[in-house]
């Protein structure tokens, strides 16, 4: 969650350093938000139901 978070924060620097000032570096910016929002709520609900709190192993 934190990488994605710091990855997504990233994206939002760049897109408002790089990108010119419109309607194209707004919908950009709101998709780096809507993503670091999903990855947090993705992150918090995987790890409450499938009990990756302990760390994930795959046992073979």
């Amino acid at each position: 969650m934190t990488i994605s978070t710091c990855i997504s924060a990233m994206s939002y620097v760049l897109l408002k350093v790089f990108l010119n000032p419109g309607i194209v570096q707004n919908l950009m910016i709101l998709l780096c938000i809507v993503t670091a929002i999903f990855n947090i709520i993705m992150t918090i609900i995987v790890t409450r139901y499938f009990e990756l709190r302990k760390g994930a192993r795959v046992n073979i």
